[in-house]
């Protein structure tokens, strides 16, 4: 596959098995003020606090943050498996899913830090259903479905 302009060939990758809901974090780097002064736009992270001007991760230097900055964003569904979100003064990155061993850790926004960042979150595709990359269990859809129902009051979900 072909790297995004300023994308790092370097990744990731799991030595065992990582759970589900597993945290990363905080992650570490120099804050900057605009989006302008980020070298490596291909995934910005950034800071929204309340009654603060915004501010944005430069991740050029890895003398200056820590070992997330090496996280290469997903591009698909089917192959992110963490989120990058904001809690309170940090950003974090959490597992999606059960991460195997010698898998690279691929990362894509949460939803309300991608609405805050002004991009898409990453939505399943016919590819990734049909693909062996991507597997869901009946048991996983339910929850989904019900979590959906809880979510927007009324939905229909039929497995």
């Amino acid at each position: 596959a072909q790297l995004a302009p300023g994308e790092s060939s370097v990744g990731v990758f799991t030595k065992r098995q990582i759970p589900k809901f597993t945290q990363f974090g905080p992650f570490l780097g120099v804050l900057v003020d605009t989006l302008d002064k980020v070298t490596r736009q291909f995934f910005p992270l950034m800071l929204d606090m309340p009654n603060k001007p915004r501010q944005y991760f430069e991740t050029a230097d890895e003398n200056q943050c820590n070992w997330m900055m090496f996280v290469r964003p997903a591009r698909t569904f089917a192959e992110q498996n963490l989120v990058a979100y904001q809690h309170k003064r940090n950003v974090f990155f959490s597992s999606t899913k059960i991460i195997e061993p010698k898998q690279e850790l691929k990362v894509w926004y949460a939803a309300p830090y991608a609405e805050q960042m002004g991009v898409k979150t990453l939505e399943l595709t016919e590819d990734d259903i049909q693909g062996q990359a991507y597997s869901i269990s009946l048991a996983s859809l339910r929850i989904i479905c019900y979590l959906l129902a809880i979510s927007f009051v009324s939905i229909l979900c039929t497995v």
